[in-house]
């Protein structure tokens, strides 16, 4: 009996245990997918790339013409070529013109530096997440001094933090330019370089960045950054602003200045609680209470 016994209560143990993993579970709340702002597609209907470009103007808007076009498989023969869209059956195409001579080619007549803005839904966190495919080919030509890609926030006078995402010095490395009115105050205007990962070229690139103001007067502010899901930016003492400025995105720009040649965006999406993720539109996270545990007998 005595062994009986023990033996029974050996075999008791598992469900024990098991039953108690699933109680736990059950009393933490798992995390909710992010609550995605906007997620841009570049998928503007019309019967030319002008119908195309002129529905995308009434969502973003522009400072010059030319510089950004909707790229549809059928209209890449007419403009050169390009890769295929990363979803959908179109993308946004921008051409770069240099300002200035480039490893022997020289500067393109008509050099213009161009943003297209898109307003947040809701400008009013201190926090922003983005995700946004990307591509660089191989022709392109990256300036000595920067080539610059998007901007959060979009620019609004020298009262705000500006973050800029580049890449520096003719390298295809993801970096952000933390644009401050100080750092602290006794060092006086200046940016902040964070230096990320290398960009591979000829290929679609997931790119997820992650921002948080700090608070004013603190050493607080976040910057991240992923490359295809591999995090190469944690940065949590990120002098930012200064006591009294407003520091809440309220736009995201993407910017054509310096370098020459085309680069290519798809699926651009903006979120102000949580990384949105590379795998196309983020799914719920399973909420549902692990299943209680079969095949035990207890004796």
């Amino acid at each position: 009996m005595r062994i009986q016994a023990t033996h029974s209560s050996r075999n008791k143990w598992p469900l024990i245990v098991s039953l108690s993993i699933t109680v736990g579970l059950s009393l933490f709340a798992i995390p909710s997918h992010a609550t995605v702002d906007w997620d841009e597609g570049f998928e503007y209907a019309g019967a030319t790339v002008n119908d195309m470009n002129n529905a995308m103007d009434t969502v973003w808007g522009s400072s010059c013409a030319g510089n950004s076009s909707i790229m549809a498989p059928t209209t890449q023969a007419l403009s050169g070529g390009g890769p295929a869209p990363h979803s959908g059956s179109k993308m946004l195409r921008e051409t770069f013109r240099g300002h200035q001579a480039i490893n022997g080619q020289p500067a393109t007549p008509g050099y213009q530096s161009c943003w297209k803005d898109r307003n947040l839904n809701a400008p009013t966190t201190s926090t922003l997440y983005s995700r946004f495919w990307f591509y660089l080919p191989s022709s392109f030509v990256l300036d000595a001094t920067v080539t610059k890609m998007t901007l959060h926030p979009a620019y609004a006078g020298d009262s705000y933090t500006s973050m800029w995402w580049t890449m520096l010095w003719g390298n295809p490395q993801l970096e952000v330019g933390v644009q401050k009115s100080w750092s602290p105050p006794s060092l006086g205007d200046q940016t902040e370089n964070i230096y990320g990962g290398t960009i591979p070229r000829d290929q679609w690139v997931c790119i997820e960045t992650r921002l948080t103001y700090a608070t004013p007067g603190q050493q607080n502010g976040i910057v991240q950054a992923w490359i295809d899901g591999v995090q190469n930016i944690n940065r949590s003492n990120v002098w930012m602003d200064q006591t009294g400025q407003q520091s809440v995105f309220r736009t995201v720009r993407l910017y054509v200045q310096d370098g020459m040649g085309t680069i290519y965006y798809d699926d651009y999406a903006v979120s102000r609680d949580a990384r949105i993720g590379c795998n196309g539109s983020p799914t719920p996270s399973d909420t549902t209470p692990p299943a209680t545990p079969s095949g035990f007998t207890a004796r």
